[in-house]
């Protein structure tokens, strides 16, 4: 009983006390959302009534100051911090506020003033200098807050973490040079904050002279011969594009830190992805040359071998314009392609069984393959890796190529074969096992196994963030939509394998009776689209234009018909070069498909045209 009448007391106290903080805590909360909805007047109410029932209450006193500024209660603002700052007159974040206020009152002098009050607390504590600071960049005036910092920075232990704030402070205002100038100051103290410091400078190196000014002052610093300096200034002209003077650096770096030609591999691969090829060549060159011995021997010869490859793709795609669905083969000179399956031959005898000599099998084999239309030779290195390497990375990319290559030669159960090889691969990816399904029930399309083709797409379908989800997704309605018309579904599935065996003529004429048959629903959309793109991969851009002029014009009908127009106005933009009409074109797809997935290419496009036009 006793215990009972304690424990009734206790819960009396306790909930007196909680009762009143809890109304407290939702006042809070109304004040608020009334600040926030901009209501000051009842906020400002509010916020008094509850600071005088708790004036040690900090996060109140900063509300209830922050909604006086808000309604330009200047003055009572004033007595609120004045009040505070006779209770704590050390605390340097009173006169950082009081000085904001009247900054906002239009009183910059008294602001200036107040805030150096606040510094002068403790002149010594060079904190004081960054917090007055960061209140003086609260109201941008930053003339002021540079002075702070350069103050603190005169005489701190860290004078680094000042040049940090007057970097950042420089580079907002758009004084780069300033900027410039601090961070090699980092980088006199302390090296290390190299990575730091190099993506501080990159974080705002696109703005107009940025980088001009910057590269000015690290070639031009003269206090000290740190590496640091010449990491950073090599950067900046890769940024800058000046990709040979960034060569000159990186030989410098190369020297001195005595790597066997690290330095120079990493440029090589830099300056690779930038797509300067030549300049690459040329630096992987060297590597070999100078360090015959070093571990980074190989992967420069790789490297070298590479950028003949890409070189190569880069002047043949100039004949062969990948904004075509379909192309045909536009076949390379081999004399062209000689140098570059010459050196991958080297490699695979320098460095037989590795994945340098699989990797150069692999891209002879592309190279025969894609650029040479030597189908033989190809599937020669493509066996190669299945046979002696079936786990490498290469083996599961070999065998697609072979599944294309004899698809293309007709024999379906071949690429069939090659790839279901791929399905019971360890070392395929899901994606690499979809896209097997897809092209096998693509092969069951093309021999008339439409259950099967169906079975096999019901596989890849289920997982819509892979790549080949939506091939799948639209063979599977051609299949469920048609399957009543099996007549017809032949008839595509033969046109689709003609035209995967790049066999055009005979495909459009397959796809143009398809189109002819109104009652063949779907297949009959489709059919029409197809037989424009495969005359677009003959080149007879009149006919295709043609074509998908009379799609579009369906509208809602057809259901390829904003993909249509999109092609249309890409035969216009890049077969005919008739900007204009390329415009009017896109513009329209615009206005007719709001909804079209072709929507933002089509805006990106017109910006493009009219900047050329322009």
């Amino acid at each position: 009983m006793k215990i009972a009448f304690i424990a009734t007391i206790t819960f009396l106290i306790f909930n007196r006390t909680l009762i009143p903080q809890v109304d407290i805590n939702n006042k809070i909360m109304l004040a608020q959302s009334f600040e926030q909805a901009g209501n000051y007047d009842r906020a400002v109410k509010l916020f008094e009534e509850i600071y005088s029932i708790q004036p040690q209450n900090y996060l109140v006193f900063e509300s209830l100051n922050r909604v006086y500024i808000q309604s330009k209660k200047y003055e009572s603002s004033i007595k609120l911090i004045e009040a505070k700052m006779k209770l704590n007159p050390q605390d340097v974040n009173l006169f950082g506020m009081l000085g904001t206020t009247f900054y906002m009152m239009g009183e910059e002098q008294k602001a200036y003033e107040t805030w150096e009050q606040g510094i002068e607390i403790s002149p010594e504590n060079h904190m004081q200098y960054r917090i007055i600071a960061n209140y003086a960049i609260q109201r941008r005036a930053f003339d002021k807050a540079i002075e702070y910092f350069r103050r603190g920075k005169a005489g701190a232990k860290n004078p680094e973490m000042f040049s940090y704030d007057l970097a950042n402070i420089y580079s907002l205002t758009m004084q780069f040079k300033e900027a410039a100038e601090e961070y090699c100051f980092i980088l006199d103290l302390q090296p290390t904050q190299l990575s730091t410091v190099e993506n501080r400078i990159l974080s705002y190196s696109n703005k107009p002279g940025a980088l001009t000014q910057t590269i000015e002052v690290f070639e031009n610093w003269k206090k000290g011969d740190k590496i640091s300096y010449d990491y950073l200034l090599s950067r900046l002209y890769v940024e800058a594009k000046s990709f040979d003077q960034a060569y000159t650096v990186y030989i410098k770096i190369d020297e001195r830190q005595q790597n066997k030609g690290l330095e120079l591999y990493n440029f090589a691969q830099l300056v690779f992805n930038e797509g300067e090829y030549q300049l690459a060549v040329k630096v992987y060159e060297d590597i070999t040359k100078k360090y015959p011995d070093s571990p980074y021997s190989s992967g420069s010869k790789l490297g070298y071998a590479k950028c003949l490859e890409a070189i190569l793709e880069k002047e043949t795609s100039i004949a062969n314009p990948n904004w075509k669905p379909l192309s045909q083969s536009y076949l390379t000179d081999a004399t062209q392609t000689n140098s570059v399956i010459n050196s991958y031959i080297e490699l695979s005898n320098a460095y037989p069984y590795s994945d340098i000599a699989f990797e150069s099998y692999f891209r002879i084999g592309k190279i025969y393959f894609t650029k040479i239309g030597n189908l033989s030779e190809a599937k020669k290195y493509f066996e190669r890796i299945t046979k002696d390497a079936s786990l490498s990375r290469f083996a599961v990319e070999s065998l697609e190529q072979l599944g294309k290559i004899f698809i293309i030669e007709g024999d379906l159960k071949k690429a069939k074969d090659n790839f279901e090889k791929i399905i019971s691969n360890a070392r395929a990816l899901d994606e690499n096992r979809n896209y097997a399904n897809y092209q096998i029930a693509r092969i069951n399309l093309f021999e008339g196994n439409f259950t099967e083709a169906k079975a096999r797409l019901s596989k890849i379908i289920t997982n819509l963030k892979d790549n080949t989800t939506n091939d799948a997704i639209e063979l599977s309605l051609h299949l469920n939509t048609a399957s009543s018309d099996s007549s017809n579904l032949l008839k595509f599935g033969n046109a689709e394998f003609l035209t995967e065996q790049k066999k055009y003529s005979e495909a459009s004429e397959g796809y143009k009776k398809i189109a002819s048959d109104p009652n063949a629903f779907i297949l009959h959309h489709i059919s029409k689209l197809r037989e424009a793109e495969v005359e677009l991969a003959m080149d007879n851009l009149d006919k295709s234009i043609g074509l998908l002029e009379k799609i579009t014009e369906e509208a809602e009908k057809n259901i390829y018909a904003d993909k249509a127009l999109y092609l249309l106005s890409r035969i216009y933009q890049y077969g005919k070069k008739n900007y204009p009409k390329a415009i009017e074109s896109y513009e329209l797809l615009l206005a007719k498909f709001p909804n079209s997935l072709y929507q933002d290419d089509s805006r990106n496009a017109i910006i493009e045209l009219r900047n050329k036009l322009s």
